[in-house]
């Protein structure tokens, strides 16, 4: 699908105003996104029922779950849902048991005004044409109810105009019981899984050194202005704060090779190899990290904490029974078996044999056997 004009000439009886469901399709029941081609965004097709009987917990989650959100940009009225689901499960209220008369009054107005998410707009592109620099600009905050955080991408273009879209947002609900430091911890730590890439993959993700050592620093920078309230880092990046970037990719680069290097060895010998040439701070910590990491060791070696089930025994390994069961039947109800083995004692004699039966592989005395009477 598109909507660049250069495409929709070149294509006869073209619509280019028409208008798309996006995530809709029959084999999922939750309601799916609408792309008006014509200014190109997106909104949103709740048609909510009107409510039938008392409402109780189960139907809340119902119409929750029909509100299809991918990019997170409905968690404020989403949010409000679930903290009225977190209040049943503190109450302990069934799934179809009635609603207390408080929050039925406020599922009740969140209810009514939720055919309101229908006229939500949004811009599908939000890159410009030719953007000459992009940025990343995340916001979070917390309370005692939930905590949330999103993300805004700013453009520049070549002419120096600026454009400013929503990206994406996240929000969740907080626990009962949550101290205030964590209130302000979670904060941090949502906005950080949103813009920090996997150190690991840093690697593979950038081809100029210069530009990625650059990445680092500034990210370097967020975790450290994320994590004071004083002194916070601004403006171009300083030598200090290029070098500190040099070293962790050092790190990183040292202990990949290294490891590669001895056929992925475990922690242990990762650190004994390396601290024959370096001595890194931490390096017990970053040697278990990248360990950890390597899909290789992890799929080579399962955690030792699996506890992996034996198969049953077969029958006649587990039920009591005599020796030989066979032992008083008459001669027209023997078994059949074959000699496999013969075992003669000091003397040469054979008084032993191997024989194979339909019980298995067993052994039986000579004098416990009768050859088949075969004429020639």
């Amino acid at each position: 699908m598109s909507n660049d004009p250069r495409i929709l000439n070149q294509i006869q009886n073209s619509q280019p105003n028409a208008i798309f469901n996006v995530g809709k399709s029959e084999e999922t029941h939750s309601l799916g996104l609408i792309w008006n081609s014509g200014p190109d965004t997106l909104k949103y097709e709740i048609n909510i029922k009107p409510p039938s009987g008392n409402a109780t917990k189960r139907k809340i989650l119902s119409t929750v779950a029909q509100i299809y959100d991918p990019l997170g940009l409905l968690g404020p009225v989403i949010l409000k849902a679930k903290i009225i689901l977190q209040k049943l499960w503190a109450l302990k209220i069934s799934w179809d048991e009635s609603l207390p008369s408080d929050i039925f009054s406020e599922w009740q107005a969140l209810h009514q005004n939720l055919p309101m998410l229908n006229k939500v707009s949004v811009t599908r592109r939000v890159l410009t044409g030719t953007p000459s620099c992009v940025e990343l600009h995340g916001f979070a905050d917390a309370s005692e109810r939930g905590y949330g955080a999103c993300i805004y991408i700013r453009c520049v273009n070549d002419s120096d105009n600026i454009f400013v879209n929503l990206l994406c947002a996240k929000s969740r609900v907080a626990l009962l019981k949550m101290p205030s430091e964590d209130i302000e911890l979670r904060k941090q730590v949502t906005v950080s899984n949103h813009l920090i890439l996997n150190k690991f993959e840093l690697f593979n993700s950038y081809s100029d050194f210069s530009k990625l050592r650059r990445v680092i620093a500034y990210v370097l920078r967020f975790k450290f202005n994320s994590s004071t309230k004083n002194n916070k880092l601004s403006g171009p990046l300083s030598t200090h704060e290029l070098n500190n970037s040099l070293m962790l990719l050092i790190k990183l680069a040292q202990l990949i090779y290294e490891h590669k290097r001895l056929l992925h060895a475990g922690p242990q010998l990762l650190l004994s190899s390396l601290r024959q040439k370096y001595w890194i701070i931490a390096g017990r910590n970053l040697a278990r990290t990248v360990v950890h990491k390597c899909i290789i060791c992890f799929r080579s070696k399962p955690p030792d904490n699996t506890q992996y089930i034996m198969a049953d025994l077969p029958p006649h390994r587990v039920t009591p029974s005599r020796p030989f069961l066979e032992e008083n039947l008459p001669p027209l109800k023997w078994s059949l078996g074959k000699v496999l083995e013969l075992h003669p004692g000091a003397d040469g004699e054979v008084r032993v044999v191997t024989v194979r039966g339909p019980s298995g592989v067993l052994k039986r005395p000579v004098k416990k056997l009768c050859v088949i009477p075969v004429e020639t």
